[in-house]
């Protein structure tokens, strides 16, 4: 959607991104028929990568707090800079920072 809305205002854009709730890119790749894509956007889905990130222990416990157990370790970079998980990110900062030996449960 952002690349298109890009390319409508100026011709010369080849990417997009998206920083919302989630996260995610795509790029106009000219020879993207050669690896068998039909058109030439490529949807890079990268808020997927989760290998090889600097993990903080925060990042880590977010992860492992993750509603489906089956989501824990995936989606790495998008749980560590997407919207939806800002706030818990910043609760668990301040905790951390206040010297709290455990994170307090959420508020009901």
């Amino acid at each position: 959607f952002f690349l298109g809305v890009g390319v409508f205002f100026f011709l010369f854009v080849t990417v997009g991104v998206i920083l919302g709730t989630g996260t995610n890119g795509c790029y106009v790749e000219e020879d993207a028929h050669k690896h068998g894509y039909i058109g030439k956007v490529i949807n890079i889905e990268y808020g997927n990568f989760s290998e090889l990130l600097p993990r903080t222990s925060v990042d880590i416990a977010i992860d492992h707090a993750a509603d489906d157990p089956r989501d824990i370790g995936k989606q790495q970079l998008e749980k560590m800079v997407s919207g939806r998980y800002m706030g818990e990110m910043c609760r668990r900062l301040f905790v951390q920072t206040a010297g709290e030996e455990r994170v307090p449960p959420l508020a009901q």
